[in-house]
């Protein structure tokens, strides 16, 4: 089940993800302006698509290469994925996370499928935001947030957000 983002296209309201209990740490990004996270409409999505798209490039290059862009785009488009993307005050694109929220028979998780940010975004709001983001996901019902890589980079950098290798998983393509 996808986020609700039935927002009047190109409406100029949005969700913003903060979660009203948590004072905002004083983290800034390089350009001294504190990032959001909020859900992208489909017309944000098309607006910032370039940006989105080298980002995806860049995620699956290292990690996927049997996914396109493409099926990121359509699912998208078709609200089968959900975009959250870090703004600044200024409304400038900063990165993004691409999920799905699922309903499973040991409870609602929340699976990551793609992370971007632009180099001078990390690591000033990363921390912030990620807890930003756990609050959000908690206050809809999600009991757990999963994610998969092939990076061995992510071993380590996945602990310091409180992610734990849980399970080893074995494919084959027919």
């Amino acid at each position: 089940m996808a986020l609700d983002t039935s927002v009047a296209e190109p409406g100029p309201s949005r969700e913003t993800l903060r979660f009203p209990s948590r004072e905002p740490l004083p983290v800034q990004d390089s350009a001294g302006c504190g990032l959001e996270l909020e859900l992208m409409t489909r017309f944000e999505i098309r607006k910032h698509w370039p940006e989105i798209r080298q980002g995806l490039e860049t995620v699956i290059s290292k990690c996927c290469d049997h996914l396109l862009v493409e099926d990121f785009f359509v699912m998208l488009m078709n609200e089968q994925m959900t975009m959250l993307g870090a703004f600044d005050p200024n409304r400038v694109f900063h990165g993004f996370m691409v999920i799905t929220i699922t309903d499973r028979p040991d409870g609602r998780e929340c699976f990551i499928w793609a992370i971007y940010a632009k180099a001078q975004t990390l690591p000033a709001d990363s921390m912030r935001l990620w807890h930003e983001f756990e609050d959000s996901m908690r206050l809809r019902g999600c009991i757990r947030l999963s994610m998969m890589s092939s990076r061995n980079g992510w071993r380590q950098t996945a602990r310091t957000y409180g992610l734990i290798e849980t399970m080893t998983q074995y494919e084959k393509y027919l």
